[in-house]
């Protein structure tokens, strides 16, 4: 009889160090993938809120124009003023079907002519003009995303304007964000319409 049983509380061992095996598995696959997904959705909340500053660029380089010169509401889409306060015919408005790259300077934004192809991530690994640098890191909230050549160090995204359409009452234009994970392209892009109106 105490063969029998000796038996049986070793079966139950192996059961038990198996189900523990196939637990630790399973838990060290859930925890894998959850953090897949956190760092996922943190570049996902990143590139939106990347899309959304750029869309606010093309806002805030009208709304500084309106207060440059108000008398002149045709001038809401300069990009340069001369010495005479008056946009400049050289460097002029921003022109329908053209890349942009958005500049923070000092807190005014400006837009510099990008070249004229769409980046595309998926077909060509880099594209420098649109690649946004890291600026100031000390913090985990204090990241800044900027296009500077002398940057410090890239970030992995990508961002560019292309305006579809200028009128003189309406600019319609697309925000690209766009980012490598992996072996996949991660997109997003805003599309918004600006009025020359209060």
């Amino acid at each position: 009889m105490k063969k029998n049983k000796a038996g049986l509380i070793m079966t139950e061992d192996l059961l038990a160090i198996g189900l523990l095996a196939v637990a630790t598995v399973v838990l060290g696959d859930m925890i894998r993938s959850s953090i897949l997904t956190t760092a996922l959705s943190k570049n996902y909340l990143i590139g939106f809120n990347l899309a959304t500053e750029g869309v606010e660029s093309i806002k805030s380089i009208r709304d500084t124009n309106w207060l440059k010169d108000y008398l002149h509401l045709e001038n809401w889409l300069c990009l340069e003023w001369n010495e005479s306060n008056e946009c400049d015919a050289v460097q002029g408005k921003i022109e329908s079907e053209q890349n942009y790259i958005p500049v923070n300077n000092g807190g005014t934004w400006s837009l510099v002519e990008g070249p004229m192809y769409d980046p595309d991530l998926e077909s060509v690994d880099d594209y420098e003009d649109y690649h946004l640098k890291i600026e100031g890191v000390s913090g985990a909230f204090e990241n800044y995303f900027i296009y500077s050549p002398e940057g410090s160090e890239h970030s992995p995204f990508y961002r560019s304007i292309y305006v579809q359409s200028v009128t003189p009452t309406q600019i319609i234009y697309d925000v690209h964000v766009q980012w490598k994970d992996g072996q996949r392209v991660r997109k997003i892009l805003r599309t918004a319409t600006l009025y020359n109106s209060l």
